[in-house]
C-alpha cells in the first residue's frame, strides 16, 4: 500500500475511535490543546490534498473527468 494511503487510512481510524466520545468531560486544557492539534492536523490535510489535485492530472484524463 502507498504510505499516502495508510497514512489516510491511520488518520481514518484514529477518528473513528473516538467517534463516540464525549468531549463535555474534557478539562479546559486539554480542550484547547485538542483545539491547536485539530488546527495544524487539517492544515496538513488540505496541504496533501492539494498536492494530490495538482498532480491528478494523469487520473483526470483516466477517468474523464475535469473535476
Amino acid at each position: 500500500m502507498h504510505p499516502i494511503i495508510s497514512a489516510v487510512a491511520s488518520v481514518r481510524a484514529s477518528l473513528k475511535s473516538v467517534g463516540d466520545v464525549n468531549p463535555t468531560f474534557m478539562d479546559t486544557s486539554d480542550k484547547a490543546t485538542a483545539l491547536v492539534e485539530l488546527a495544524r492536523v487539517e492544515a496538513q490535510l488540505t496541504e496533501l490534498r492539494l498536492r494530490l489535485l495538482v498532480d491528478a492530472g494523469d487520473l483526470a484524463s483516466l477517468t474523464a473527468s475535469a473535476d
